[in-house]
């Protein structure tokens, strides 16, 4: 694909890795390892690149989840809603 392409414009544009610097605030990603929509490794490349610049970030591998907020078909997942109100304590509340 043509990188000066509108296309390929548009899809940096929309990507969060194309915004990821060292101001960024932490980030906590769920993410489901059967997801047919937005691949796992994508994840993974996020989680890198935020560590990479410094940015307290931590990546929770739903294993059998799919995409969306309940992650069907995980088997048997981890306790997400715990670690998310966790990091929401460790790094919000001040």
């Amino acid at each position: 694909t043509n990188p000066t392409s509108l296309v390929s414009r548009q899809y940096i544009e929309a990507s969060p890795s194309t915004y990821i610097s060292s101001n960024a605030p932490p980030f906590l990603l769920l993410h489901g390892d059967q997801d047919s929509v937005v691949p796992f490794a994508q994840a993974e490349q996020m989680h890198a690149a935020l560590k990479d610049v410094g940015v307290p970030t931590k990546l929770i591998r739903i294993s059998g989840g799919e995409h969306g907020p309940t992650f069907p078909g995980a088997e048997d997942p981890p306790d997400y809603v715990g670690a998310t109100i966790q990091w929401f304590d460790q790094h919000l509340r001040k």
